[in-house]
């Protein structure tokens, strides 16, 4: 369990691996959830939002089953994990307080602590069952691990509509887990004035990812599809200037099976007159920046170049700030007036840190930046820098 712990822990830590079953439609009357066992979490010394429980129970045989309630104080994510048995498949059902079921999945038999799923909820009590889906029996034991942790970086299910989307704020990283093939998971986002968004999302190992953006009414503005690859690397999978509005994001995954992926979504919005103006390919063409300020800008394809146009007043010493990306390097020209480089600078791979590129002693006079990308294993590439 504590290896699991670390490994969801890692992804959430990122932000600040799957099992397949069945997904039922049905309710179960509440009547049911009356005897169910309360399960005790124990705290982490070392993270007061993470908690564990354990429950050691016997079914009497394959018809018996047992029923736990969950109290979710703030909202969070829930994980479940369960030794196997040989010759039993167990079954593990969620519920919310009122019977409707939102998942369903069982083991698979052998002799491995397996997990089950992970669920992102929001504050509420819920209810998990436990029995027997394939196999049978007679006084048959288990063991049931369950992870709770606290945190809003986490979808909330059911958001499987736009009625239901899990609310998120540009600029803030959030984790989620697909459900069945085919369905989605869906979040909301708001813009109140003009600007760039940036929606980087993570790969999956085991199945190809959708991404897809949609307006206010649920029409698809744009989608892209991640195959499958083993990679920590969150690529850009939108990157637009987007009027004021309502906007939704889903992620869901088409190989067919039931399996319950974890992926990340990194999100950001720009000021329009803090972000590139195409076309600025050329010299001619080029965005007029200004000392002191942040600007950011979109490299979509390694031939593509991007060109800033400032103005010196007095001799001056400036510093160049530019951030880091893994796997990626940017070459930056300076030019004078006349087109002639006077100053050449390579960004180095990194953690996208902002830092410090190179310093600039200039006349007074007309300069202009020359932003390239060296390398990086993907295309819309957004970077960040700024002339102090």
């Amino acid at each position: 369990m504590l290896k699991k712990a670390l490994a969801l822990l890692t992804m959430i830590c990122l932000l600040f691996s799957m099992n397949m079953g069945l997904t039922s439609a049905e309710t179960l009357e509440t009547e049911n959830f009356k005897d169910a066992t309360p399960l005790k979490f124990e705290e982490e010394e070392f993270n007061l939002n993470l908690s564990f429980s354990t429950a050691f129970e016997v079914l009497k045989d394959e018809k018996d089953a047992k029923y736990y309630s969950i109290n979710l104080e703030k909202s969070g994510l829930v994980s479940f994990s369960m030794d196997q048995n040989v010759n039993i498949e167990y079954g593990i059902t969620l519920y919310d307080v009122n019977g409707n079921v939102y998942e369903d999945y069982y083991t698979y038999k052998g002799d491995e602590v397996e997990d089950i799923f992970n669920y992102g909820l929001a504050k509420g009590t819920y209810y998990v069952k436990v029995y027997v889906n394939d196999g049978t029996g007679q006084i048959i034991p288990f063991k049931l691990e369950v992870m709770r942790w606290y945190g809003n970086t986490i979808e909330k299910e059911l958001n499987n509509t736009i009625e239901t989307a899990t609310p998120i704020s540009l600029g803030t990283n959030y984790a989620g887990f697909t459900d069945q093939a085919y369905t989605k998971d869906i979040y909301c986002f708001k813009t109140t004035k003009k600007g760039f968004v940036g929606i980087k999302g993570s790969y999956s190992p085991d199945a190809k990812l959708n991404y897809s953006l949609m307006n206010d009414k649920g029409v698809v503005l744009k989608k892209i599809v991640l195959s499958e690859k083993m990679s920590d690397e969150n690529v850009t999978v939108f990157a637009s200037s987007l009027p004021a509005g309502t906007y939704y994001l889903s992620v869901s995954q088409t190989n067919g099976d039931y399996i319950n992926l974890a992926y990340l979504i990194e999100t950001q919005f720009i000021n329009e007159n803090q972000f590139e103006k195409e076309s600025n390919n050329s010299i001619k063409q080029a965005n007029v920046i200004s000392a002191n300020t942040a600007y950011s800008g979109l490299i979509k394809q390694k031939s593509d170049k991007d060109f800033y146009k400032f103005y010196v007043g007095k001799n001056k010493t400036f510093t160049l700030n530019f951030n880091r990306l893994e796997e990626t390097t940017f070459k930056v020209n300076v030019l004078n007036s006349k087109g002639k480089i006077v100053k050449s600078f390579t960004t180095k791979k990194g953690d996208e840190s902002f830092s410090k590129l190179g310093t600039l002693n200039l006349t007074k006079g007309t300069y202009f930046l020359d932003v390239e990308l060296l390398q990086s294993k993907n295309e819309n590439v957004i970077y960040n820098f700024s002339l102090k």
